[in-house]
């Protein structure tokens, strides 16, 4: 027990010894990976910030005559622990590592500094880095050339880039033969030989293009691109995943296509590869440049052996554009999109309607054409539609199709009639004649029927909507037939005998108090059936709802949609069809709904409005549990207004 008390004091007496971390002072290093390069090679600068975690990146805007590209941040942290007289001290380092590529574009010295850090809100300064720059020597054995296929493009208009690199031939008979020495290959770099990929560019794997163009068979000539390397174990010890002591590492070498080409009355071994690329988005992009540095051979002696040179060149880079379609000659119909071989047409959910009722109308797309930047037509601006109809182009209900994309427009009839809806245009630019075209869907014709709504005036004259001319009320108000006569005169008097004028006068009363009684007892008839549908408004919607995520799970979003418009139709006892938002909001303000659960339900509403369809930025995705809720909420909520 003595002993174990012992050896707890001692422990307590180390802890308690053990210092605290001391602050370390901020300092500033600058380093750079090379002491010499040519203008226009580039080479990494180091930039560690000791002492602080959070420092801001360091400001260049001293440097001169480079270009400078920000290649990463970093934080870096270390303990180193030391025994002094038996006592432990420990000390813990923070740093930030900036790291930059630097490409200077003048000869001579150039001084990479000073450097500016800010660390704290106290601003610290290094002397920086100094390096060589020497001017690219005149030479005629390599030239490096990087070429497009068009220097401007449209949107997912492809392209090719170009990488030629020519080695002087060496002269006859030893022309055959490659200048390049397989013991000693040169370094070939490029940005885009780089795996990353180019953000608004597609392309294909380059890592897996360039693995085509490997020399596996290290006595073959060839060059080294960027980093790339090859890992092998020449003794195959590796097990079960596990990386063997015996992996070696190297640069991995490739050759491209070559072909022999004259150029200035110049003989050349050319090299050539191609990268082709779909641009996403409009811009500018710069490929290049392109540097060569390393031996070739430039002549071959009387004993046969070749004599090398190092050479560095550098190939410009050169810059493709992407621009949107022209503006000249753009219609109005314009769509903001383009490709082939686009189809429009246009359906409609009902061939027949009333005075109000809403129309659904769904304008189907396809074709080669880019469905993501497609923008819906606005039908509003037609006046050959909005004439006859109203158009709610706010609330467009957008969905993707495995032939393209459907929009659903609805519409609303202002007058009784055959009506026609007019064709829809919808214009794009077709890459392949570099034009705009216009394609339209045929015209639709919709019969709409007067109003259900029963008004005043059709009371008086004793004609609704429920008793149409030729019903089975139509005798009681239509006017008695005249007898004619011989030549078609008449053998009535002008006014009726005064037998049958008594007989109108006493029944007056009783037609109208039949009149009112019969239209009070369509009305009570009415009133009850709209309580029984408002007092199964909510199950009736919940049942649907369940049942269709059932059947479709993928079109939850379309069955909660639904099941939000018929509650709200049967609740307020209103015709069912296309209720919009906004038709809600307004509709519940006018029932006098509890505010809170009112604007629950039309916030849940807008959000599965537009997600189910478009799923477009700020949309939410509502669950038919959360539906549940807000129905449910709603309905215990109510109070005034349409009652069940």
């Amino acid at each position: 027990m003595r002993a174990l008390h012992l050896i707890c004091a001692l422990v307590l007496l180390w802890i308690f010894a053990l210092p605290l971390a001391a602050a370390e002072a901020p300092k500033v290093e600058v380093r750079a990976t090379r002491d010499q390069v040519y203008i226009g090679e580039s080479f990494v600068l180091e930039i560690l910030i000791s002492g602080a975690s959070d420092a801001a990146e360091p400001d260049l805007s001293q440097l001169r005559d480079c270009t400078a590209r920000f290649l990463g941040s970093q934080n870096q942290s270390s303990r180193r622990i030391t025994f002094i007289n038996g006592r432990m001290q420990s000390e813990v380092h923070k740093a930030r590592l900036f790291v930059y590529e630097i490409t200077p574009l003048k000869g001579g010295e150039f001084h990479a500094g000073p450097i500016h850090a800010t660390i704290g809100g106290q601003t610290y300064v290094s002397d920086g880095a100094r390096v060589r720059v020497t001017a690219i020597e005149p030479q005629e054995w390599v030239e490096i050339e990087i070429t497009a296929s068009r220097s401007q493009v449209l949107p997912d208009e492809p392209f090719e880039i170009g990488f030629r690199l020519r080695l002087k031939a060496l002269p006859p008979p030893h022309d055959g033969y490659d200048p390049l020495f397989p013991n000693s290959p040169p370094q070939v770099k490029a940005g885009f030989f780089n795996p990353d990929p180019i953000p608004g560019l597609k392309a294909l794997d380059i890592s897996r293009l360039l693995n085509t163009r490997l020399v596996e068979n290290l006595n073959l000539p060839g060059w080294n691109i960027n980093d790339y390397t090859l890992r092998s174990d020449r003794l195959g010890f590796g097990f079960f995943g596990m990386p063997s002591p015996f992996q070696e590492s190297r640069k991995a070498r490739f050759m491209f296509e070559r072909a022999r080409v004259v150029k200035n009355g110049r003989a050349y071994w050319q090299y050539e590869f191609r990268l082709s690329y779909t641009p996403e988005d409009e811009g500018s992009y710069v490929f290049g440049p392109a540097e060569f540095k390393g031996p070739v051979a430039v002549a071959v002696d009387a004993a046969g052996q070749g004599e090398s040179r190092d050479i560095f060149a550098v190939g410009p880079a050169c810059t493709v554009r992407v621009v949107p379609p022209p503006e000249e000659g753009r219609p109005d119909s314009y769509i903001e999109t383009l490709g082939s071989n686009l189809v429009a047409k246009a359906l409609l959910d009902a061939g027949e309607c009333k005075v109000g009722d809403p129309l659904q109308l769904t304008l189907l797309l396809s074709g080669a054409v880019r469905l993501d930047r497609i923008v819906p037509p606005k039908l509003g601006a037609n006046t050959n539609l909005t004439r006859n109809f109203d158009v709610y182009d706010d609330n467009v209900q957008a969905l993707k199709t495995d032939g393209g994309k459907q929009y659903t427009y609805t519409l609303r009839p202002l007058r009784e009639g055959i009506l026609t809806i007019p064709p829809v245009e919808a214009s794009y630019f077709d890459t392949s004649s570099r034009s705009y075209v216009t394609v339209s869907t045929e015209p639709l014709k919709v019969r709409v029927a007067p109003s259900a709504e029963v008004t005043a005036a059709q009371v008086v004259g004793g004609r609704t909507n429920e008793s149409p001319a030729g019903g089975p009320d139509a005798a009681l108000f239509a006017p008695a037939p005249f007898r004619t006569g011989p030549e078609g005169s008449s053998n009535a008097p002008l006014w009726p005998d005064w037998r049958v004028f008594s007989l109108l006068l006493a029944s007056g009363p009783a037609l109208y108090a039949a009149s009112a009684f019969s239209w009070a007892l369509a009305r009570r008839r009415r009133e009850r059936a709209g309580a029984v549908r408002a007092a199964l408004a909510l199950s009736r919607a919940v049942a649907e709802m369940r049942r269709a995520c059932r059947d479709a799970p993928a079109l939850s979003d379309q069955a909660v949609c639904s099941a939000f418009r018929s509650y709200l139709a049967d609740r307020l006892n209103v015709p069912a069809g296309a209720i919009t938002p906004g038709d809600a909001r307004r509709m519940l303000e006018e029932a006098k709904a509890e505010p809170a659960a009112a604007a629950g339900f039309c916030s849940a509403f807008e959000n599965v409005f537009s997600a189910g369809y478009s799923a477009g930025p700020g949309s939410e995705r509502i669950a038919p549990g959360q539906a549940e809720a807000v129905l449910n909420a709603l309905e215990a909520g109510w109070k005034g207004g349409r009652k069940a």
